[in-house]
């Protein structure tokens, strides 16, 4: 079961993947339809897709962010003990699949850009055999 704060991550054919999101983009322009929830899923066509933007470095990066809520990339890349600049490319990477928002704002006079993530879990799933409808 998918809680409130968790992202399901499917590693499942592109076309099945498209067909869902055409669906529900169907509903929501004819029918109006307004999830009571966000959708929080993630389609990745194989497993080497989903690893590559999903690589042990951003796990790691996320688990930061969620257990230390840091004020800046910058102290993110400290925490992580990583280059600020490499920390940033995937900060903004994790923010463009929508795993974690960039507050930008000052500290001390300084652009800073705090990252974050309401996300307790990324559950993934391979199904194993196609669906039959």
């Amino acid at each position: 079961m998918i809680k409130a704060r968790d992202v399901e991550i499917k590693i499942r054919p592109s076309l099945e993947w498209e067909k869902e999101a055409l669906e529900i983009a169907k509903k929501i322009i004819v029918e109006g339809y307004r999830p009571k929830k966000p959708i929080r899923k993630l389609s990745f066509s194989n497993i080497a897709e989903a690893g590559k933007l999903l690589t042990p470095k951003r796990i790691e990066l996320l688990r930061l962010i969620r257990r230390h809520e840091p004020e800046s990339v910058y102290a993110l890349a400290k925490l992580a003990g990583r280059n600020v600049a490499n920390v940033g490319k995937d900060v903004k990477e994790l923010k463009q699949l929508g795993l974690v928002s960039v507050k930008k704002g000052k500290k001390r006079n300084r652009n800073v850009s705090r990252p974050s993530t309401e996300f307790d879990e990324l559950k993934i799933r391979i199904p194993l055999a196609a669906k039959t409808q």
